[in-house]
C-alpha cells in the first residue's frame, strides 16, 4: 500500500499534472471505503 503510494508520488513529481492530485485523492478514498466496508 504505501509502495504504491510512493509510486504515485514519484509519478507525480515526474509528471508535474495536476490532474494527478484529485486522481490519487479518490484512489484513497475509495481504498478506505473498501477498508470500511470489510
Amino acid at each position: 500500500m504505501y509502495l504504491f503510494i510512493t509510486e504515485l508520488l514519484t509519478f507525480m513529481r515526474v509528471r508535474k499534472k495536476l490532474w494527478l492530485s484529485p486522481l490519487i485523492v479518490l484512489m484513497v478514498v475509495l481504498e478506505s471505503d473498501s477498508k470500511f466496508m470489510t
